[in-house]
C-alpha cells in the first residue's frame, strides 16, 4: 500500500474512533426523556442536533489530518 493511502486510512480511522468516543459521550449524558419510547418531536429534534454537531469533530480531523503539510493540494 502506498504511504498517502496508508496515511488516509489512518486518518480515517482515527477520526472514526474520535467520532464514537464523542457520541458516546453525548448520549451518556443526555436526559433519559429523550431516549424513550415516545419522545417528542422537540426531544428528537434536538437528539438529532447534537448527533450532527458532533459529526462535525471528525470531519475536521480528518481533513487536518489528511492535508499535507502547508495546506497544499494532496
Amino acid at each position: 500500500m502506498k504511504p498517502q493511502r496508508l496515511q488516509r486510512l489512518g486518518a480515517l480511522l482515527w477520526a472514526a474512533f474520535l467520532g464514537g468516543a464523542c457520541s458516546m459521550g453525548a448520549i451518556l449524558a443526555l436526559p433519559p426523556s429523550w431516549l424513550e419510547h415516545g419522545a417528542g418531536l422537540r426531544e428528537l429534534s434536538l437528539l438529532f442536533f447534537v448527533c450532527w454537531a458532533l459529526a462535525l469533530v471528525p470531519a475536521i480531523v480528518t481533513q487536518m489530518l489528511v492535508l499535507p503539510p502547508g495546506g497544499g493540494r494532496p
